[in-house]
């Protein structure tokens, strides 16, 4: 057995670590006033793997959020890391992986990679590369579903993998990757859901209301997420 454990940990798996945007836990496992799932195909992975019940946020900011994700620390109280600290090494976990011999990736669907200084700040924390492959809804083709922030979750899906099956420099390094994937479809203010894939509020009367529509899109785009 040690010597079968020993041959298998040679072998590195590729990791792939989804930030949600604004995914919030109550509509997990929870169905809305007719009975129906708000999340159901999420619900249906949780008995496929290791699932949390009780997850403390630490921010309600996504470079927060992600600071705390990739640093393993508390965000500061005011101010942002990433724009107040931009070049301090917070010894995040790409530094970690890079030690294993790990490409570390990360791709967002909101067309202004810099915002908040984040492009240059996870450059800056040990990450190798931060492909461009969404752009703002105003300089994406007519066809291309975006709306609210930046591109449809799936799309953006799609487009990932797009990448990794034509990343050369991958396929020279033959390296195990670190994918970071930062989604934009369920970003506050939450409007703009298109009417054919509203499920539970045709007619929106409020912010909750325009988010929960969201999560319809955000749930059938984890299903091309696992396909893909």
């Amino acid at each position: 057995l040690e010597s079968a454990y020993k041959n298998s940990a040679k072998v590195k798996p590729n990791v792939i670590l989804v930030l949600v945007e604004s995914l919030s836990s109550y509509f997990i496992q929870t169905k809305a006033p007719d009975g129906t799932e708000y999340m159901p195909y999420f619900n249906s992975l949780i008995s496929q793997g290791l699932y949390f019940s009780r997850h403390y946020s630490v921010s309600v900011q996504t470079t927060r959020g992600q600071f705390a994700a990739f640093c393993g620390k508390i965000p500061l109280y005011q101010g942002l890391e990433a724009a107040d600290y931009p070049t301090h090494d917070f010894d995040c976990l790409p530094r970690y992986l890079k030690k294993e011999g790990y490409t570390s990736i990360f791709m967002q669907a909101f067309g202004k990679q810099n915002f908040d200084n984040t492009h240059d700040f996870l450059l800056s924390q040990g990450f190798d590369q931060i492909p461009q492959i969404a752009h703002t809804c105003d300089q994406e083709p007519a066809d291309v579903p975006c709306w609210n922030w930046g591109i449809q979750d799936d799309d953006f899906y799609r487009r990932v993998f797009h990448e990794l099956k034509t990343n050369e420099k991958l396929a020279v390094d033959k390296k195990p990757f670190f994918l970071a994937l930062a989604t934009i479809t369920s970003h506050m203010p939450f409007k703009g859901t298109p009417e054919k894939l509203i499920v539970h509020f045709k007619q929106p009367h409020n912010r909750l209301e325009n988010y929960v529509n969201t999560l319809t899109v955000v749930d059938n785009s984890l299903e091309v997420l696992i396909e893909e």
